[in-house]
Order: structure tokens, then C-alpha cells, then sequence
């Protein structure tokens, strides 16, 4: 009786833990990559004590080939750790720029240390660097988040401190000629949190600016005009994420509860030709949430490394097994069975994503759709990278510059 017990359990925990989904690979592209995306993305993770995960910020594998180091950050003299990531490239007066945000740890207003936030500019032709500070108003303000408009203006999304009543658009502009930015006057009064709920800011593919603020509406901001228009009133609901499509609508993601699960009603679709929000019909069986989604070329809707939905509707899973997460969620703390966190798309269709450094398998790693094959390339890095329009991936660690030329 005890026996046919035992190989029953055993039975269950093979059925519970063996992949049932073959559509991710688990080679490595790469024989330099640190492991397979399947690795990377649905790897056990692991247990850690405090010691651990202090020693695991220190421990950092660099880009692996075929990314190569271009140079070398500026030194910054101080004893706080500064992080870098490559926010945004440009064509200006002739030359190439690439911009990198440079910050103390920790947030950006932590009023009981000095902080830091400046953008150091890298000409790829010369190798010469410059660089222009993130601060407005004496530094109450930061210019924390780029955007570039097709005319290679620089904006920024404004951060600041909403608990001390600081009021300040929710837009800059850099100026070209005193290096500074400067407020979009026409952008005061929105918040930049509200009790939590945090205004988020979309550039479109037609230059337009889609704010979207919780607790109110769905605005639009035409910087050629300069005009707001107030398109959609909007619930009290967490949004999540958002996703732009290519005919310039959007997905809103939202947050309904905490939950393994993804929730009915989470997915919306916005039609910016009519002002509609449509709801999204989720998949039939139960699917693991996920936090971040994104549009590819094809008009695939995917959500983080849990599964896509084609432009019919139809729903695929690409999660080797979803009962392993529905386990984890209910034995570890959340930070240990969150998921890989998709964060754009290369023009080569590959898709690229982020882990914390509290998993064994943290950093950054890129999937290919089509293949099912990907890499994990490294566990530094603090997130963001950029293609350029040259087809060139750009990637900031905290003490260098590296590139990835994608078609050589």
C-alpha cells in the first residue's frame, strides 16, 4: 500500500514539474550566452538569506559576446553607487548621440543623502563625451524619463516629490541652446502620483503624448500645437502597464487584485479613432498573471514570458507549465516566483526582458519567437537598453558603454 503511494506522489510531482510546452527551447543561441532563455525565464528559483542576496548585488556577469565593450562611463567621484542606463539615441547637427542616465541609488528624492541625477552624452563617431544635469528648479524637479520625437527633440517625464506638495508639470523639453530642460507649461496639474496611482506618459508613433492618469481621464498633448485634450474618463483602477500598437491604440493592463491568477477584466483595449476602452476576452483556463505587456510587429499582444494573444483573439500559452508557478506562488515570497519582465522589441522581432537580482537567474536575456530559441547574456545592467536607428543595441552597466550591432 505504501508503495503505490510513493509512485503515485511521484507520478504527480513528474506531472507537476515536467515541461508540457516545448514552444521555448532549452539550448542557449549562443555558445557564450550564461544559459537558455527557458533558464533564465521559468528556472527554479531559490531560497536566499539576507548575506546572500547582499552578496548577489555585488556578483555581476558582464555582456556576453556578441556584445563588446565601446568604452568606458565617466567616473563619478562618489561613495553612494551610481546607476546607469541608456536612455535614448538621437541624429543632432550631424552627429550621433547617445544619452545615459546616470543616478545615485535609491529614489530619486532621498532627501537624507546627496543625490545625483545627471545624463552624460556619448558621440559614437568622436568617442568625446559631454553632459547636461537632470534638474529643474534648483533640483526639486528631475527630468527622470527620455523621450524622442521624430524631430530629435529630447522631452522628459517629470519626477518629484508629491508628499511635500511640490506642484510641476509632468513634462520638460531640453533646450539646445542653455543645455538645460525646461517645463511644457501647458502640462501643469497633473500629479505625479495620487495616492499611489502613478500618471503615465506614452509617446505614439505621430509625436502625440497620451497621459494617462488614474482617478480621471486619458489626455492627449500635441506638442506641435500645444494643445491638451481630455479624451476619456478613467476609473479609480491601478493601470499596471500599457502597451502602444502600431495604429497607434493601446492596451491597458490593469491591477484589479494581487493574484498568481490573471484576473478577469484586467486587459482593455483603447481606440484613440473613437475614444472607446473595450474589455479583452482573457484565455478560457486558468493563466499565471503577469506585470508588463507589450505589442509586437505582428500585432501580437504578450504578457511578459507567460503567453501571447494574435490579432484574432486567439490566446497562446508558451509558459512550459503553469501548475510549477501556481506552487511557487503559494511557497515563496513573491520577489523569488515573479515573472520574467518583457520591456520592448528589436527590429529583428527578437523580444527582450528583465529579472531582478533577488532570483538566481537575474539580468537581462532576449527570446526569439520565431526560433524558440534565446540568451541570457548577462546579470548586470540596470534595465534599459535602446536599438538605434542603425540597427545597434545599447547597454550601460555601471561602468561601461557596450553595443550589439544586430545585423553583423
Amino acid at each position: 500500500m505504501k508503495k503505490t503511494r510513493l509512485i503515485g506522489y511521484c507520478l504527480i510531482m513528474t506531472l507537476l514539474f515536467s515541461g508540457c510546452n516545448n514552444f521555448v527551447k532549452d539550448t542557449p543561441c549562443f555558445d557564450t550566452c550564461l544559459g537558455s532563455f527557458k533558464r533564465f525565464a521559468y528556472g527554479a528559483p531559490e531560497k536566499r538569506t539576507q548575506l546572500e542576496l547582499d552578496a548577489l548585488k555585488e556578483w555581476k556577469e558582464k555582456p556576453t559576446q556578441p556584445w563588446k565593450m565601446e568604452t568606458a562611463l565617466p567616473i563619478i567621484q562618489t561613495d553612494r553607487t551610481i546607476l546607469s542606463e541608456v536612455s535614448g539615441s538621437r541624429f543632432y547637427d550631424g552627429k550621433q548621440e547617445i544619452w545615459i542616465k546616470r543616478s545615485t541609488a535609491g529614489t530619486v528624492f532621498d532627501y537624507e543623502e546627496e543625490t545625483f541625477v545627471r545624463y552624460v552624452i556619448y558621440y559614437p563617431d568622436t568617442g568625446k563625451w559631454d553632459s547636461v544635469s537632470a534638474e529643474i528648479r534648483d533640483g526639486e524637479i528631475i527630468a527622470d524619463h527620455l523621450y524622442i520625437t521624430s524631430d530629435g527633440a529630447v522631452w522628459a517625464r517629470n519626477d518629484w516629490d508629491s508628499i511635500k506638495g511640490v506642484v510641476a508639470p509632468i513634462l520638460s523639453r531640453f533646450n539646445e541652446e542653455s543645455s538645460r530642460f525646461e517645463f511644457v507649461e501647458a502640462l501643469y496639474g497633473f500629479p505625479n502620483y495620487d495616492g499611489g496611482y502613478q500618471t503615465r506618459v506614452i509617446l505614439d508613433h505621430n509625436d502625440v503624448f497620451w497621459i494617462f492618469m488614474p482617478k480621471d481621464a486619458i489626455y492627449s498633448f500635441d506638442p506641435v500645437t500645444s494643445e491638451v485634450k481630455r479624451q476619456y474618463a478613467l476609473s479609480g483602477d491601478v493601470i499596471l502597464d500599457i502597451a502602444l500598437t502600431a495604429d497607434n491604440n493601446f492596451y491597458i493592463l490593469w491591477s484589479l487584485t494581487f493574484s498568481a491568477s490573471l484576473a478577469e477584466d484586467s486587459i482593455s483595449y483603447f481606440d484613440t479613432r473613437n475614444n472607446e476602452l473595450h474589455p479583452i476576452t482573457l484565455p478560457k483556463r486558468r493563466w499565471p498573471a503577469f506585470g508588463d505587456i507589450l505589442v509586437d510587429r505582428q500585432g501580437r499582444l504578450w504578457g511578459d514570458s507567460i503567453g501571447y494573444r494574435d490579432s484574432d483573439g486567439t490566446w497562446h500559452l508558451i509558459y512550459p507549465n503553469p501548475a510549477k508557478h501556481f506552487f511557487y506562488s503559494r511557497v515563496l515570497p513573491f520577489e523569488l516566483w515573479e515573472n520574467a519582465h518583457i520591456f520592448m522589441e528589436s527590429s529583428n522581432g527578437w523580444l527582450w526582458y528583465e529579472r531582478s537580482y533577488m532570483t538566481s537567474n537575474s539580468g537581462l536575456a532576449w527570446f526569439d519567437p520565431e526560433s524558440g530559441e534565446g540568451c541570457w547574456f548577462t546579470t548586470e545592467g540596470d534595465f534599459e537598453l535602446i536599438e538605434d536607428d542603425q540597427q545597434i543595441m545599447w547597454l550601460a552597466t555601471r561602468d561601461a558603454l557596450y553595443k550589439y550591432p544586430l545585423m553583423e
